[in-house]
């Protein structure tokens, strides 16, 4: 039989083990937030970013304007997605290549981008992304619930 101390003492490693493992994470994903799209200051990208970037807040997310002014940004986009894991472009599988964390740090690009477009609306671009990308209503769900 198992008595009171031992059972506090499971449940504490338990709860110590669960919080190093979110402390982990946390720290990736703080990791992840510094480091974001530094891939857009290099020359390879930035040339192509800085005629179109001031552009978004006049074009409403997915819209044909909105197409245009990512064909202009062409070899940057391109590159930017192959150097940019929260990108499901990156993977060959799209989303279902993605990890945890790239999923997390693709979630709050795209709450992020809502700031910077017309009408920006994080539930609209979930709707319009979870389609582009074949996410799955389950995945849509989560992120619509998101709570951040």
């Amino acid at each position: 039989m198992i008595n009171y101390f031992t059972h506090h003492l499971g449940t504490t490693k338990h709860k110590m083990l669960v919080l190093f493992y979110c402390v982990k994470f946390a720290l990736k994903l703080i990791a992840r937030g510094i480091k974001h799209d530094n891939s857009k200051y290099g020359k390879k990208e930035a040339k192509y970013f800085m005629p179109e970037i001031h552009l978004l807040k006049t074009l409403d997310y997915g819209s044909d304007e909105y197409k245009e002014s990512l064909a202009r940004i062409g070899p940057g986009i391109e590159h930017h997605y192959k150097a940019n894991r929260h990108h499901p472009e990156h993977f060959d599988g799209g989303i279902n290549g993605m990890s945890l964390i790239d999923l997390i740090e693709m979630f709050m690009d795209w709450k992020a981008a809502t700031k910077r477009t017309k009408n920006g609306d994080i539930t609209k671009s979930i709707e319009h992304s979870a389609q582009r990308f074949s996410a799955g209503k389950v995945l849509a769900n989560i992120m619509k619930n998101g709570g951040t």
